[in-house]
């Protein structure tokens, strides 16, 4: 893996800025790793009003200077010998980039090919907006997004959804797989990077009731939308199809090897949580 650390560049990207955000300076810093990226980023933060949604965020990161050390050297702390956990937990070596920077809001973690390569982008604006700071934060946020690359190296993201039924029960398990990788790697099934505020013991003590609302959906052939992203809730609490994803995902490892999971066809994956949901 290539790890590529902006945090230089990014501290003299704030002196230059000196408290307020230009587009046109933040435009010369993107660049400078990648024109693509560039292109990428605004494209995807196009659709929300920037000086409402975005430049907030941006001028809390840059006036959070603690904070962004902080991040930083979790980072450093995370990336440390990553080569060999995956390779620990897969067998295999993952070729991927490993990019921390100063985006526009566009995720604290997102997993994308850039240049023809599988990259994974660390938002460091959007981890400092979601507190994600700290070191065991920073790892699972890091492992969850190569786990997603690694699913689409090893199952060849050959994966269509053409129904609502589909694009659920595929994020359910891209997300479920996700953060069975992270679990893995950080060393716990306890470790869920979205526990706050007493999320997990909340998940945990409604489980058959969101496992059956999930699947009510999925027969429904309806939106599953408010489970994912921390912009979106269900009775309160924010991605709650990580948790949902994550405990189904360990109920098939207990039967299959891990390369196998991350083959299997979405037919064969609703037909599995239609079941796990049912006897749950």
């Amino acid at each position: 893996m290539k790890i590529i650390d902006t945090y230089p560049e990014i501290l003299s990207l704030l002196d230059r800025l000196n408290g307020e955000f230009d587009m046109s300076l933040w435009e010369n810093y993107i660049t400078d790793i990648s024109e693509e990226l560039c292109d990428k980023l605004k494209e995807d933060s196009a659709i929300y009003d920037f000086h409402r949604d975005i430049r907030p965020v941006l001028l809390h990161a840059m006036r959070n200077r603690k904070k962004l050390e902080t991040a930083h050297d979790s980072f450093l702390s995370a990336v440390y010998d990553l080569d060999g956990k995956v390779k620990k937990l897969t067998g295999t070596e993952l070729q991927a980039d490993i990019i921390f920077y100063l985006g526009l809001c566009n995720g604290a973690g997102w997993a994308m090919e850039l240049t023809g390569k599988p990259t994974v982008l660390l938002g460091v604006e959007k981890i400092i907006e979601l507190d994600w700071c700290g070191a065991e934060t920073m790892a699972s946020l890091i492992y969850h997004e190569l786990g997603h690359i690694w699913h689409d190296v090893t199952g060849g993201a050959r994966w269509e959804a053409n129904t609502m039924r589909g694009k659920y029960i595929l994020q359910l398990y891209r997300e479920g797989i996700a953060m069975y990788f992270e679990q893995f790697l950080t060393g716990g099934s306890a470790n869920y990077h979205q526990d706050q505020d007493g999320w997990l013991h909340w998940c945990r003590e409604n489980r058959q009731a969101l496992n059956a609302e999930y699947l009510r959906r999925l027969r429904a052939n309806e939106s599953a939308e408010t489970f994912f992203g921390d912009w979106q809730a269900y009775r309160g609490h924010s991605d709650i199809g990580y948790f949902i994803g994550c405990e189904f995902i360990r109920h098939l490892a207990a039967k299959r090897p891990i390369d196998e999971l991350a083959r299997l066809d979405l037919a064969t994956v609703y037909a599995e949580f239609e079941a796990y949901a049912t006897q749950n």
